[in-house]
């Protein structure tokens, strides 16, 4: 099994996807948005502080989300068909 399968089974084909799938998106929202606004608090001027910043972190954020869902997704094309076939031993 390709690297890109056991990776996309260890995420998608275990008991508690929805929690893990939950988390990991809270994560990846919360870290990139994190990310923008310790940006601003470390160099934005005092008086454009909080101003389009949060929006922006927020759109970074979900777009980070978006982007992850997206690649873990493409990594799993074909992973169905590679379980039905049946495993062929080499030795």
């Amino acid at each position: 099994m390709s690297l890109r399968f056991r990776v996309y089974g260890w995420f998608f084909d275990r008991p508690g996807l929805v929690v893990r799938w939950m988390a990991t998106n809270a994560i990846i929202l919360l870290a990139a948005a994190l990310f923008i606004v310790s940006l601003d608090m470390a160099w934005g001027s005092l008086e454009m502080r909080w101003g389009l910043t949060v929006w922006f972190s927020f759109v970074l954020g979900f777009s980070a989300m978006v982007i992850f869902n997206v690649v873990a997704n493409l990594m799993g094309l074909g992973y169905k068909h590679s379980q039905d076939k049946p495993r062929v031993r080499r030795s």
